[in-house]
């Protein structure tokens, strides 16, 4: 049985920092999620999911096909499906909606390298059977061609259940009941580099920021915070990225960084059919 060790860094993502042989999971890590945003819509998001560990909400994922879901290869490198579910069709975390206890498989990119860089953060999950997707709450969301490119100062929808408050002294926050969701520009990413020049000295490290990522927001106090990482960024209701990583919560001047989803579409393809 595996367990997860997170080391927490100031980065408020959250990657999984240890994997180890043991007895239980540990949920004390952060994960990206949502500050200065509203209540979703029923209906408006019917691709959302929360992907949960052992029955407690851990990250965000979007189906994208009769028994597929994408989320964020961090939210789930190293485990196995038996740990895995998918509660969906709903904005309420805890009511309504259906879960989905069926997960027969997970793969994460096979060159994710948590330990190297953030890059290829995108990982998959498919149930046996396939999703209910008889109603307006449940639908898979479009993906774009392979190598599309979002412009910059296009505003996206990033959407998620993660905390809606931050503060770095409080060790325990509370989830939102009610999905969230915010809009936000899309940030040039020579200036999102220049950005997080004097962070990546702070910790040490460079990460990289390319065609491979898109990065939105840092403005106005909207942006994502901690608990749901792998959740969507969409323009017109198509998935052109996955939350990945930042600077703590909707700290001003510096954007979130997803993964570019129009990257990696072959990739999606090669492995789901789809």
């Amino acid at each position: 049985m595996y367990s997860i060790e997170i080391l927490l860094t100031i980065l408020c993502i959250c990657i999984v920092s240890h994997l180890s042989i043991g007895k239980s999971i540990d949920f004390d890590d952060e994960r990206v999620g949502i500050i200065g945003g509203h209540d979703a819509r029923p209906g408006d998001n019917p691709h959302m999911c929360s992907m949960r560990i052992n029955g407690n909400h851990y990250c965000g994922a979007s189906i994208i096909g009769d028994s597929w879901a994408v989320t964020a290869a961090h939210c789930i490198v190293g485990l196995t499906p038996p740990y895995l579910s998918l509660h969906c069709g709903t904005t309420d975390r805890t009511k309504q909606g259906r879960d989905y206890n069926n997960v027969s498989r997970v793969i994460w990119h096979e060159h994710f390298d948590y330990k190297v860089d953030l890059v290829n953060d995108i990982g998959l999950i498919e149930i046996k059977g396939k999703f209910d997707m008889d109603n307006k709450y449940i639908n898979k969301i479009a993906l774009p061609v392979q190598g599309y490119d979002q412009p910059a100062g296009v505003n996206v929808t990033s959407v998620g259940w993660g905390y809606t408050e931050y503060n770095i002294n409080i060790t325990k926050h509370e989830f939102p009941q009610t999905l969230q969701t915010v809009d936000m520009p899309v940030v040039d990413r020579d200036v999102c580099l220049e950005v997080y020049q004097d962070f990546f000295k702070e910790i040490g490290q460079n990460y990289t920021i390319d065609v491979r990522t898109v990065c939105a927001g840092g403005h106005g106090g909207h942006n994502v915070c901690d608990h749901d990482s792998g959740s969507p960024l969409k323009f017109n209701n198509m998935l052109i990225g996955l939350t990945s990583w930042g600077k703590h919560c909707a700290i001003p001047g510096y954007p979130t960084v997803y993964t570019a989803v129009g990257q990696y579409r072959d990739w999606i393809k090669n492995h789901t059919g789809i």
